[in-house]
């Protein structure tokens, strides 16, 4: 089973057991994803908004 918490930080546990996540910006994709309730995310959103009009200069790759 899979839980992942977004409420407080954020985590992901594989029955019961926490999952290595990285960095604040791999939880914070994570975290949008989530948010998306299944959704398409375009890569252009998780850019803007992880960068905030500040993008490394191949973002696409950085995600």
């Amino acid at each position: 089973m899979i839980e992942i918490r977004v409420l407080g930080p954020v985590e992901v546990l594989v029955d019961g057991e926490a999952v290595p996540l990285g960095g604040p910006q791999q939880r914070a994709v994570l975290a949008m994803l989530v948010a998306a309730r299944g959704q398409t995310v375009p890569a252009e959103s998780i850019v803007e908004q992880l960068w905030r009009g500040t993008p490394p200069p191949r973002p696409a790759a950085s995600l």
